[in-house]
């Protein structure tokens, strides 16, 4: 397998989404440092990287991020997510127990254990993957816990469906609980468009509202609606001005051809 496919770097393009680039699927390093992406959509087309450098990027969440077995080194530096208190916990889950340097950093036992203590780690990832930025551990009680099935049920919590069910088992009342409770968390934060994913994220991590619309100023601050139309324009300027180069050329060949026939 050739270098050229292997390590790729692409940084600085003023990328968007993962989805927008075309390379081949056996990358194994890749780098996007310093571009526009936001979060993870489209980086499930590369299952044999090893590294993965996004940093500089406005990353607000782990939303898209696929489950890559061969990972082992994730870098999100200077990027709003990576600002979070529980940032490593919250990387860890997302990008699986494989990987082993985040940041720079080599994940410890301790590590492991912070995002263990945030309950069932396939839950967590389902929605951490959907853009779903738990606070805190525990998010996810067990179902062994009969306070607290009993908790749940007499809580109130708009996000459980109060619809009953004919199964009587606790176990499986409170999965379907806690499955309702997923699916809702999903759909709330999901289809979020950026602004309301930056300001959601920049909140948790203490910035004022000035600071959190300069951000956004800095992310629109070269898009244009007519960005395709602009670059139709300079194409045609190039082909302009190569066919006028071809239509010089012509107009020289015929004054020399004119030339040597007035000579004969």
């Amino acid at each position: 397998m050739s270098t050229l496919h292997t390590k790729i770097k692409l940084d600085n393009k003023k990328i968007r989404s993962i989805s927008e680039i075309h390379i081949a699927s056996s990358v194994q390093y890749l780098d996007l440092s310093k571009n526009k992406i936001t979060d993870f959509s489209g980086l499930h087309k590369y299952q044999n990287l090893i590294e993965l450098n996004m940093d500089g990027n406005p990353v607000l969440s782990f939303n898209g991020f696929p489950k890559l077995t061969r990972l082992k080194k994730l870098s999100l530096i200077d990027t709003p997510i990576s600002k979070l208190k529980n940032f490593k916990e919250l990387a860890l889950i997302a990008a699986g127990t494989q990987i082993e340097m985040i940041n720079g950093e080599s994940i410890t036992a301790k590590d492991r254990a912070n995002s263990v203590s945030y309950g069932n780690i396939e839950t967590n990832y389902n929605l951490i993957s959907k853009g779903w930025l738990p606070a805190k551990p525990n998010q996810f009680v067990s179902p062994n816990s009969i306070e607290t099935k009993q908790n749940l049920s007499m809580s109130g919590n708009s996000l459980i469906s109060d619809s009953t069910s004919s199964i009587s088992s606790p176990k499986y009342d409170f999965k379907r609980r806690n499955d309702n409770i997923s699916q809702k968390l999903i759909d709330i934060q999901e289809k979020d468009p950026i602004s309301v994913r930056a300001v959601r994220i920049m909140r948790q991590n203490g910035i004022s509202n000035k600071g959190i619309g300069q951000f956004l100023c800095d992310y629109f601050d070269d898009y244009d609606e007519t960005n395709e139309i602009d670059t139709e324009k300079l194409e045609l300027k190039e082909k302009l001005k190569e066919n006028g180069k071809i239509i010089d050329d012509l107009a020289r060949k015929r004054h020399e051809l004119t030339s040597r026939n007035r000579t004969l």
